[in-house]
């Protein structure tokens, strides 16, 4: 150990500095690939989707957004609102319950309660859900956690004095929802409604399955039906750039609007004692969204499941199990190693560059996953054809793009994990000779290895449930359990679905669960 802190100690450059620059520019350049390729020479192909398709899918994708971003809003905000407010029967166990339609991927529930409300279904085709009205359900009901998340975290903040002197003017609950709590819950809603947008966006499965055209779609057709690589990516370019626009919007809104308690002392919110009858109203509400959102789809997928065990439970569904847990563990584990070195670098840097660097290589979770496969894929391609290799039909290829999607989401988590306990700490040890590579392993580590453990169970999640990234870029013959399910679902074998499906979602719910118990003992 005193060797390896000579060696760090007399290091002539800055370790965590450069490995930052090069992970930022391994990451950044597919995008710029696509970038740089939208000049390339426009085909014939291209006109045909710019005049007949192109209209389509912008409205699609519009509306879709909108309306799903909208319904999600009220659904998770209204929970929100209700779980920090008031008291009221089994709240606590609802508080978890409420987020668990998380771990059913949009794809699969679009697939599930296609089949109930199928000819075959429970609902014996009453209502047509295979239309962009049954996507804006899936999608409303299904991303609703994330704007209940975010919005509980954001109210539970809010000093219960506001609220009290809302009250000695007379103000009732209603009013003090619509005038004060919903004006100040702006810069919260805007935020989780961004990511649900984002999400929509980047959707393929639900879109594909009820028949609906989207950017999404257009970017698979153009490229699997078509062959046509360079549409393929001016489409991407196009959604990219619109990406882009979303999120310059919400961090233009909540530049302009801030909220802070200066004035006043926070003090913690009481909840409200709830009369039998409004009681049982919330109750209900809660439990038709957990209804709806989760228990239906855990006993459709246990149906299937039932019906096909025999045939499943086989070596090829093991095997299956067992290579998507590997590649899964592995891309988490090498996209966490990363988030670690690029969070740490720009907390112990002095200049804007470094910052600069940790924003650009954490953009990736708000570009749809078809655009980055496109770049990554396109990007190995001109790299094969330049040296002669086969990079292109590897797993490297399919890594790397997982580790530009996701990156944000275990940057973010490590990063604010970073600021709370700030750099005195590692200040004290480097003032006593210690090499910022000894000084992480020894102090800084420790001190945060929860919130890395929360950041790799949240992109193991994300990676074992992506499915329009790993279907572009798997290798030849290889599937996970997401691409498994929806080649079922395409070749109409929709039961044999349920226990890959199953599967997905039990790993969710347990990784869900498990990073909601260390938030809890964090903030405990």
């Amino acid at each position: 150990m005193k060797s390896f802190n000579k060696f760090s100690r007399n290091q002539t450059f800055d370790f965590w500095n450069f490995l930052t620059i090069i992970s930022t520019f391994i990451i950044i350049l597919p995008l710029l690939y696509i970038v740089v390729n939208i000049f390339t020479k426009t085909s014939n192909n291209f006109y045909h989707i710019i005049n007949n398709l192109l209209f389509d899918y912008i409205k699609n994708t519009f509306i879709l957004s909108l309306f799903s971003s909208l319904f999600s809003a009220i659904i998770g905000y209204t929970l929100a609102y209700f779980t920090v407010f008031y008291d009221f029967r089994y709240r606590k166990l609802f508080d978890i319950l409420f987020i668990l339609p998380l771990a059913i991927p949009t794809y699969i529930a679009g697939y599930v309660y296609g089949e109930l409300f199928s000819f075959t279904g429970l609902f014996k085709g009453k209502i047509d859900i295979m239309n962009i009205y049954g996507g804006i359900f899936i999608f409303s009901i299904f991303l609703a956690p994330y704007v209940y998340i975010i919005s509980k975290s954001y109210l539970s903040k809010i000093s219960s004095n506001i609220i009290e002197n809302a009250k000695i003017l007379g103000k009732n609950d209603l009013h003090i929802f619509l005038n004060v709590l919903l004006p100040m819950s702006r810069i919260a809603l805007v935020s989780s409604v961004s990511l649900v947008t984002l999400e929509i966006i980047n959707a393929y499965g639900v879109v594909k399955y009820f028949g609906i055209n989207t950017f999404s779609i257009g970017i698979f057709r153009t490229w699997f039906s078509l062959g046509d690589s360079n549409s393929a990516i001016k489409l991407a370019a196009f959604l990219m750039f619109t990406t882009f626009i979303v999120l310059s919007l919400e961090k233009n809104f909540r530049k302009h609007k801030n909220y802070s308690y200066i004035n006043s002392k926070i003090k913690s919110i009481k909840r409200k004692k709830l009369s039998k009858s409004h009681e049982f109203i919330i109750t209900i509400f809660s439990l038709l969204y957990i209804i709806i959102g989760f228990i239906f789809p855990i006993i459709q997928l246990v149906y299937f499941s039932m019906l096909t065990y025999k045939m499943m439970l086989n070596y090829e569904t093991f095997l299956l199990i067992f290579k998507t847990f590997i590649l899964t563990a592995i891309s988490s584990l090498i996209t966490l190693i990363i988030a670690l070195i690029i969070s740490n670098n720009a907390r112990l840097s002095k200049n804007k560059f470094s910052g600069i660097l940790a924003r650009i290589s954490s953009i990736g979770y708000s570009i749809p996953g078809a655009v980055i496969a496109i770049g990554v894929l396109m990007l190995f391609i001109t790299i094969d054809n330049f040296f002669d290799t086969y990079f292109s039909m590897s797993f490297i290829v399919l890594i790397l793009a997982y580790i530009i999607r996701f990156l944000g989401v275990g940057y973010n988590t490590i990063n604010t994990s970073f600021l709370k306990i700030g750099l005195k700490f590692h200040e004290s040890a480097r003032t006593l000779g210690k090499s910022k590579i000894y000084t992480f392993f020894k102090i800084d580590f420790p001190m945060i290895k929860s919130s890395i453990f929360s950041a790799y169970i949240l992109i193991f999640i994300e990676i074992i449930k992506e499915l329009p990234l790993t279907l572009i870029l798997r290798p030849f013959n290889f599937d996970t359990l997401s691409t498994i399910t929806k080649k079922y679902v395409e070749d109409e074998m929709i039961y044999h679905s349920g226990i890959p499906s199953l599967i997905i979602v039990f790993i969710c719910f347990l990784g869900i669960i498990y990073f909601n118990i260390l938030n809890k003992n964090r903030r405990n």
